[in-house]
C-alpha cells in the first residue's frame, strides 16, 4: 500500500475514535435547563410530592445542590426548589433549529394541489386538442407551477419555525454525594460530572 493511500484512510479510521472521546460541557449556572419532576412545586411553597403526575419546568438554572435544584422560571419572579429525588428527566437546551424541509415538504404538496384544483377549473391548450385534453393540459400546469412555487414558500417558512434543541444531562452524573465511612472516622465525599 502507499504512503499516499495511507495518509487518505488513516484519518478516516482516527475521526469516529475521536469523536466518540469528546464530552459534552458540565452543567453550569444560567444555563436554560428543562426538567421533569414528580413533586409539583411553586415559589415560596413547599413542594407537592404525592401521587403519581409528572411536572415539567424550563428556565434558567440557578444553583445544583445534592438535595435540590434551583430553577429561576421565565416568567416567574423567584426561584423553584426542585428536590433532586423527584427529578425523573434534565435536559439542557443546545439552541434553536429551523424546518426548512418540512416546511418544503408540506409547501410541495399543498402547492401541486393547489394547482391541480385551479388547474381543473380552467383549460390550457396549446395548438388544437379535446375538451378532455385542454382540462388535463390545465392540471398538469397547475401541478406543475404551484409545486415549486409551494416548495419555496413552504421552505421560507419552516426555516422561520424555529424550536429548542435539548440534550439529556445524566442525573446521576451531576450529583454530590456524602456518606459516613464505617471502616474510619469521617465521611466519604463523591462528586461526579
Amino acid at each position: 500500500m502507499s504512503r499516499l493511500s495511507i495518509a487518505m484512510i488513516l484519518p478516516l479510521l482516527i475521526a469516529p475514535a475521536t469523536s466518540v472521546a469528546q464530552t459534552a460541557a458540565p452543567l453550569g449556572r444560567g444555563q436554560h435547563v428543562r426538567v421533569v419532576s414528580r413533586c409539583k412545586v411553586a415559589t415560596n411553597l413547599a413542594p407537592d410530592c404525592a401521587g403519581d403526575s409528572r411536572w415539567t419546568y424550563t428556565g434558567q438554572l440557578e444553583a445544583m445542590a445534592p438535595d435540590s435544584l434551583r430553577l429561576r422560571e421565565q416568567a416567574g419572579d423567584g426561584d423553584l426548589v426542585i428536590p433532586m429525588a423527584s427529578v425523573d428527566r434534565l435536559e439542557v437546551r443546545e439552541g434553536t433549529k429551523g424546518h426548512f424541509w418540512t416546511g418544503a415538504g408540506i409547501g410541495l404538496v399543498g402547492g401541486a394541489l393547489l394547482g391541480a384544483a385551479i388547474g381543473s377549473t380552467t383549460e390550457f391548450c396549446i395548438d388544437e386538442c379535446t375538451a378532455e385534453d385542454a382540462k388535463a393540459g390545465a392540471i398538469e400546469v397547475g401541478v406543475a407551477v404551484g409545486a415549486p412555487v409551494g416548495f419555496l414558500i413552504g421552505g421560507v417558512i419552516g426555516a422561520h419555525k424555529r424550536t429548542d434543541q435539548w440534550r439529556l444531562i445524566s442525573i446521576a452524573d451531576q450529583r454530590v454525594g456524602v456518606t459516613p465511612r464505617l471502616d474510619a472516622l469521617g465521611v466519604t465525599v463523591d462528586v461526579r460530572f
